[in-house]
């Protein structure tokens, strides 16, 4: 089992897409909280809520002080400025797979206290987490532990997925729970958000999660869909799958056609909260990379449109009103990567 495979599942978003071009039990059924987008957020952290009482402070620290520079990425969408890096929440280890809330008051993000992946595995269960942040004026606070974790023993858990209303949250999760364990393949989870903080878990099963490779999905803003990344047709080979709520239960999956999947790897899906484009990072130009389609149909998708490119990049995620878009740059160091977030507004 090697660390590199745990690497790429650790939920380090860009990551695992270089990786793969380069070479709480089963019972719960995940069934959708809440309702449609815009539903309210009782159960969730609510529109431009504070940090919650109960959210702790992150105590892991950063284990080098050097900054890797990374090239500046070059947004391809009408209508947007410049990305710029959010340097509230970037520190000189990674900072990846970002997600930023609905209404843009909240932002996720995971976390490594290194550069190097070629450790003992131990580190990823130690030394990774998912962070919160809260906007307060121009800048954030934070950073908050968002434990996810809760109700295992231990996890190595990565890219954070919620509803519009914030009362639900999909991720992925190394964990003893997890189909394959003690294998190195992710899974999906899913929780209820109570006051902004999770819950305990519960494995996405059968459809949704194989023996294979599973993670780094979104949820659709209204819970009702959820989109993939998986090598579940074949190994090393990443694709994204749709899979929709219907009676009671995930139903599918449907692998997304060949605007989408273009065989060169891709994954990272994020759906806009009108369903209008999906967006996705592939490395069909030769490295991770930002794309659209538009949505024509139920699993019907318009040619290809690169969004964002320049360095490595890739999980994306749009606020509800589509004017922030946010994602993860990536840059060798140390042994290993660094990635920063970067976010772009639309003018």
């Amino acid at each position: 089992m090697s660390i590199v495979r745990a690497a790429r599942v650790a939920g380090s978003g860009v990551l695992l897409a270089v990786l793969a071009g380069l070479g709480c039990g089963e019972g719960g059924t995940g069934a959708p909280a809440g309702g449609a987008a815009g539903a309210g957020a009782a159960g969730g952290a609510g529109a431009g809520a504070g940090p919650p009482a109960s959210l702790q402070h992150s105590a892991l620290a950063c284990h080098t002080a050097e900054r890797t520079a990374i090239p500046k990425p070059q947004v391809h969408l009408a209508g947007f400025g410049p990305a710029e890096p959010v340097e509230a929440v970037n520190t000189a280890c990674p900072d990846d797979a970002p997600e930023i809330s609905a209404d843009g008051q909240r932002l996720y993000l995971w976390f490594q206290t290194y550069h190097d992946a070629s450790d003992p595995s131990v580190q990823f269960f130690d030394d990774t987490e998912i962070r919160a942040f809260f906007r307060e004026g121009n800048g954030w606070l934070g950073p908050y532990v968002y434990p996810v974790d809760q109700g295992t023993e231990k996890s190595l858990d990565g890219e954070v997925s919620h509803t519009s209303a914030g009362d639900r949250v999909y991720f992925q999760s190394l964990r003893p729970e997890n189909i394959s364990w003690p294998k190195f393949d992710a899974d999906v989870y899913a929780a209820d958000v109570v006051g902004g903080v999770p819950q305990p878990a519960a494995l996405l099963g059968p459809p949704v999660s194989t023996p294979q490779l599973d993670g780094e999905m979104c949820v659709s803003r209204d819970g009702q869909e959820l989109f993939v990344s998986s090598d579940r047709d074949e190994p090393g080979k990443l694709r994204i799958y749709r899979f929709w709520w219907a009676d009671g239960s995930w139903q599918g999956p449907e692998k997304l056609g060949a605007a989408v999947n273009s065989g060169a790897g891709d994954m990272q899906p994020f759906l806009m909260a009108d369903e209008s484009y999906l967006l996705w990072t592939s490395q069909r130009g030769g490295y991770p990379q930002i794309y659209r389609a538009a949505r024509l149909g139920e699993n019907e998708w318009g040619p290809a449109e690169l969004v964002v490119s320049g360095p490595p990049v890739g999980s994306p995620s749009l606020t509800d009103d589509g004017r922030l878009l946010c994602f993860a740059a990536l840059a060798p160091a140390m042994g290993g990567f660094e990635a920063d977030v970067y976010c772009a507004r639309a003018e």
